[in-house]
Parts: structure tokens; sequence; C-alpha cells
């Protein structure tokens, strides 16, 4: 599982940005201001939108908090880490310090696994 882009991810947070984007210009409120909230699944596609969209010139998101989120798309997701780590250092690592991450997981859950989102904390945290 941790290997494998569950199908429609890629669409599911395409789909979602698009819609975050829209809110964030009409509401005014910047991107940098967003939270993403997830469970399960949710938080799957949280960390999707954090690995995917992530920049230091917005930080979008400013939080994701995921409760009993996995690893998955794991090529993807670790390339993603590297080049957010690769912006920090280019730009300012005090960068880093503007995402926060809250990750919850029980130890007793047989859908997904407790020891898939430790590999997920593990890989963020580096």
């Amino acid at each position: 599982m941790q290997k494998q882009t569950p199908e429609g991810l890629s669409f599911a947070s395409s789909t979602l940005f698009q819609f975050i984007s829209s809110l964030s210009s009409s509401t005014s409120v910047p991107l940098s201001k967003f939270f993403l909230l997830g469970f399960s699944q949710g938080a799957i596609l949280s960390f999707d939108l954090l690995f995917s969209y992530f920049n230091t010139k917005s930080t979008f998101p400013l939080a994701v908090v995921a409760l009993s989120s996995s690893f998955v798309s794991e090529d993807n997701w670790r390339t993603a880490v590297e080049n957010i780590r690769r912006e920090w250092k280019e730009n300012n690592e005090e960068e880093r310090k503007k995402v926060k991450i809250v990750q919850s997981h029980g130890k007793n859950d047989n859908v997904l696994p407790f020891v898939m989102g430790s590999n997920l904390k593990d890989v963020w945290k580096g």
C-alpha cells in the first residue's frame, strides 16, 4: 500500500486545490491561512495536497491535521518532501516553522495500520 497511489488521488487533490484556490480568491483569505483536516482517506488527501502544492512563497497550507492517515504514493511524497526541504535551504529555514502538522493514529486500526502512519511521520520529520 505504501508504494501505491490510490486510484483517483491525483484527481481529488487537483479538484480540491482548485476549489480552495477559488475560495481563497472569492473571500480574499490567502492560501497561507488555510488548514487541512482529514480522517482516514481525508487525511491521505490532506497530505497529498501538502506534498503536491506546498511552496515557500504561498506556504499553503498553514497546517495539516491528519487523523488515522496512511503512507501512500511513497515515491511521489518522498520526492515532494525532498523538494520542500531544498526550498527551505535555498530560501529561509525559518519557513519550516510556518507549516504545522498534527498527526494522530490509533494503534488498533485494522484498516490503515498504525505502522503506516508512523512511516509517514518518519518521512516528514526526516
